[in-house]
Parts: C-alpha cells; structure tokens; sequence
C-alpha cells in the first residue's frame, strides 16, 4: 500500500508492511489552554463549601487539575503573577514585529497587529497562529490597484468593552472598523497626520478617542470622518491615552514628560501632572478608577490618586526604560511592567516599592505589547524581536530554588521560568558561589515548594504564602 502526503494533510503516513499507520504531526500533541474546569471548580466549591472551610490547593502535581482562577482569590493579589514560561510563538514563513495585542470579546482569539498592517489570530486555547489577515486599509497600492507599493504597520488597536467592533490605527495615521469577523466596516483616512500611537473607547462605547505623533487627541462618534473635540495641550508626541474606566475622564501621556487629565465634554485640560523627567511612554487606568499609573524612559513607575490628586507609590527595579504597563484584570494591586532592556516585573500596589517577581531574560529585545487574558491566568508579551510568548501561574508543586539574596531585603530578587529538574545540581552551584555565612541549612534548601494559588496546607495550619519573588530560578535554554 503506497501512502502519499500532500503539503496540507495533517497526518504523517509511513508504510509498515501492508498497512500503514499515522503519526500525527506536533501541533496534534499540543494540549489546549482551557479554563473550563478552574471555573467549574470554582463554583462547585463556592455551592457546596463554607467560606471557614474554604478550599487550599495542595503544593503537588496532582492538585493541578483543581487550580482555581484568580477570580476565586481576589483578597491575594501574588495568585496572579504569572512567572511561569508556557509557550511561544511567531509568524511563519517570515517572522513580522507584533506592535499591539487585544483579546476579542470572546476570548477566542488573540488580536495581534503587525508590522506589515495585518491581523495575526492566535488561537487562545491552542495558543497557536491560526490566521493572518490582510487588511486593504492598512497597504498602499500602485496605480492598478493589484500591487502592494508599501505595507503600513499597524500601531494601535483597540476592542469595545459591550461589543464587537475592533478599531485599529496605522503609521499613516488611518482609523479602520472592522466587526467581529475582521471585515471592513468603515475607514477613516487621515484621522491624523502622524502615526497613530493610542486608541481607546468611552466606558459606554459611543465615543472614540486617539491620538498621535503630531501632539493632537481627536474624539470620534459613529464612525464619522470628521472628529467631535480636537484636544490640544500637549508640546510634543503622545504616546498614550486611555479613557477612564466609568468617567468621563481621559488620561494622556507625551514625551513633553507630562501626563495631563482632559475632560472631553469642553474639550479642556483638567489637570496637567509633571512627576517624570524624561519621556513618559505609557498610562493606564486601574479598574477601580482611582489610580493611574505612568511609566517613562527614566525607568520610574508612579502611581496616582486622582482622588487626592496626589503621587503616592513609586517604583524603582526596572533598570531600564519602562516602555509598557498592564494591570491585572482580577487583582486591582497587581501591575506588571515590561523594559526595554526585555524584562517583565510584577509590582503589587499599596504594600512595599519593592518589586514582587522579577524576569530578567523575558525577551531579548524591548517588550512591545502586553496583553492579559480576562480570566487573569495568563500574560501575553512581545518583543521587537518578532517572538511572542505566553506566560502562566506557576502549577502547584514546582521545586524552586533557595534565594540567592535572602540575606538583603532591599534588593528584589531575579526570579527565572521554568521548573527545575528533580535531580538538578543547581543548588549545589549556587550554594558554593555563596559565602559560606549566607549558605542555606540542607532543609532549608529542601522546603521550597509552592502551589498554584499560593496557599497550602501543613498539618492544620495553612503554611508561608510562597510569594515566589524571593527564589532565582534556573537560567532556560536559549531560543
């Protein structure tokens, strides 16, 4: 029996005597990314169970079929750092930058813009490429119309909160609506006469606002070609804007080194903050509507109270420029931030200006985008150099490493992805590159385990809130 594979079968046949069976090919191992049986769980124990007799999951293996959602421990902010390396991913046959990400309402698909102005689909349970889209907006043609002369990046992006509208911007300053199968719906050329750098939505979806290279804020409605307000205030490029979560409030930051507040009813500036020194890159919103966080070039995070219209956290540890900020979808105090030196840092608000975890070697080029999934379990990031990477909660039982620093306090620790190997003689390595004064007891070294939401059982009494932000993991292979 003779067995042939075409370039789009997804089985391998070989030949074994008459009868040939198939191997399927890699993707057909990869295990989906579900989180049906976390909620499931998730509810089953909050029907069934007190919350004195709440739930811990134990610091094995075996109980990862058991992980709760961050939803069902909201008062524990550490269950959402996600250190842990899950998969990559990039574009084939030619590897394309990633400028922006947007999960769809849904959460079905991951919403990356290119480099070349088209929409790559990743696959959020499979967390593979399942499309890319060509966008006609985004691509200038030659005179027949047949040719593409040049491909425009795609450099904003941004999805309705009650909807299914995905508005994305481009380097040449076109808005283009595409509905929930990324079809055209309506373009706006010229919106700008720059790059388009931010896109975000009013709290009820009926009002747009953008902005761009060219130092100007425009605030759309319905899809019209001509803007309702222009804001005006800033001396230089804007490099962010984001409408408040519930007001009518916008926040912008420009590389004037200034992040002003607007109100875009009048179309005037409400309040102008000047706490950074060089470029501010981004701000965000927190969901309870009462912080604003800013990261600049300057490699400093500030918090805002807009409340008291007062600075009240600042954080230092990126050691370098801060070129993007995410708050957690679940826990209001956890923000992670992204370096233009690759590295992601977790930093829980209102405890400590410490940071919590630290990865050093996220990316080996500056952090373009960060995208949390809703259910808060898992961070997508890329970088420049065309890799996208997801990253998850550590599963329970993984084997950590001592600290290497435990001794001082005020340094942050380096905290590495992927679990160590049982029988691994890193601990060994590490020990002997200590002093000997600071070397860990042999049960000390024994005891580093945690489990999935941060909380296990010993005996009666629950044990150590393993942070996790303390222990330098083993340094992965390179990619």
């Amino acid at each position: 029996m003779n067995s042939f594979r075409y370039d789009d079968d997804d089985d391998r046949v070989l030949n074994s005597g008459t009868d040939g069976h198939k191997i399927p090919d890699r993707d057909f191992f990869r295990k989906n990314f579900s989180t049906f049986g976390s909620i499931y769980t998730h509810f089953q124990n909050s029907i069934f169970q007190r919350y004195n007799n709440k739930f811990w999951d134990q610091p094995h293996y075996s109980s990862l079929e058991g992980i709760r959602t961050p939803y069902a421990n909201v008062y524990n902010p550490a269950d959402g750092v996600c250190c842990h390396f899950l998969r990559r991913g990039f574009t084939k046959p030619v590897k394309v930058s990633f400028n922006c990400a947007v999960w769809s309402a849904d959460t079905r698909w991951l919403v990356l813009g290119t480099q070349n102005g088209d929409l790559a689909l990743w696959e959020a349970e499979a967390l593979k490429v399942h499309k890319v889209i060509s966008i006609p907006a985004h691509k200038e043609y030659y005179g027949d119309g047949d040719r593409i002369k040049e491909q425009i990046p795609i450099t904003a992006m941004c999805w309705q909160h009650h909807g299914n509208l995905l508005v994305t911007g481009d380097n040449r300053g076109v808005i283009q609506y595409c509905d929930e199968t990324f079809h055209n719906v309506s373009v706006t050329k010229e919106a700008h006469s720059h790059a388009i750098r931010g896109l975000s939505f009013s709290p009820m979806d009926n009002k747009l606002v953008s902005c761009s290279d060219d130092g100007k804020m425009h605030i759309w409605s319905g899809g019209k070609d001509k803007p309702e307000q222009v804001l005006i205030g800033h001396q230089s490029d804007i490099k962010s804007v984001e409408w408040h979560p519930y007001r009518s409030l916008i926040a912008s930051a420009s590389r004037d080194t200034t992040v002003k507040l607007w109100d875009p009813r009048q179309g005037s500036c409400v309040s102008t903050i000047s706490a950074h020194k060089r470029q501010v890159n981004c701000c965000v919103w927190n969901m309870n509507g009462n912080w604003l966080a800013s990261g600049s070039t300057d490699g400093l995070i500030k918090l805002y109270d807009i409340r008291k219209m007062k600075e009240f956290e600042v954080f230092r540890g990126q050691n370098s420029e801060v070129c993007r900020l995410a708050w957690h979808p679940i826990h209001e105090s956890l923000i992670v931030s992204g370096g233009y030196n690759g590295s992601l840092v977790y930093w829980i608000a209102d405890t400590d200006q410490t940071a919590h975890s630290i990865i050093n070697d996220a990316h080996r080029q500056s952090i373009d985008l960060l995208a949390w999934h809703p259910s808060g379990n898992l961070l997508a990031s890329a970088s420049h150099d065309s890799i996208l990477k997801f990253w998850c909660r550590e599963p329970p039982g993984s084997k950590l490493e001592p600290p290497l620093n435990e001794s001082n306090q005020d340094t942050p620790p380096v905290y590495m992805y992927g679990p160590l190997p049982p029988n691994c003689s890193v601990q060994s390595k590490l020990a002997n590159a200590m002093p000997i004064n600071q070397q860990p007891s042999t049960t000390q070294k024994n005891n580093y385990s945690h489990s999935g939401n941060r909380g296990g059982i010993s005996g009666s009494k629950p044990s150590r809130t393993a942070t996790s932000t303390e222990i330098s993991r083993k340094r992965p292979r390179e990619y």
